[in-house]
């Protein structure tokens, strides 16, 4: 009677560790805005951050990350809204963060004489390849 007992917990703990490890590898990615006067999205996840727009209700969004009760939105605009006004419709895997200074550009030499020292650049680096 013991050693099936233990088999029986230990096959739960088993179970258990096996969803918790499925659950946080997937994260909310797309919902709706339920806010019914309008979500405010701010610059950063919490109430001291700027509000930059709002969001209507009923408004579909793309979630790229959560942090804490906040939802990092790539869709229909970037910012942090608050997930308590967010019904979720599809959980998924959390896309690969991009690390801006590793971000790079490939430009021919030609390209780089056209682009000039004045415009603002979104990469941090360039990588001249010779033209062929």
């Amino acid at each position: 009677m013991k050693k099936s007992s233990f088999l029986f917990v230990l096959l739960c703990l088993l179970c258990v560790a096996t969803v918790m490890t499925l659950y946080a590898e997937t994260i909310p990615i797309k919902g709706y805005t339920t806010a019914e006067n309008g979500l405010r999205v701010r610059t950063g996840p919490g109430l001291d951050y700027e509000c930059t727009n709002y969001l209507s209700y009923n408004t579909n969004i793309s979630i790229c990350a959560v942090s804490g009760e906040w939802y990092k939105i790539s869709s229909p605009m970037s910012g942090y809204v608050h997930s308590g006004y967010v019904t979720v419709t599809e959980y998924g895997e959390a896309p690969e963060e991009v690390d801006e200074e590793e971000e790079t550009a490939e430009l021919t030499p030609e390209e780089g004489k056209k682009v000039g020292r004045n415009i603002k650049r979104s990469a941090v680096r360039a990588t001249f390849t010779k033209a062929p």
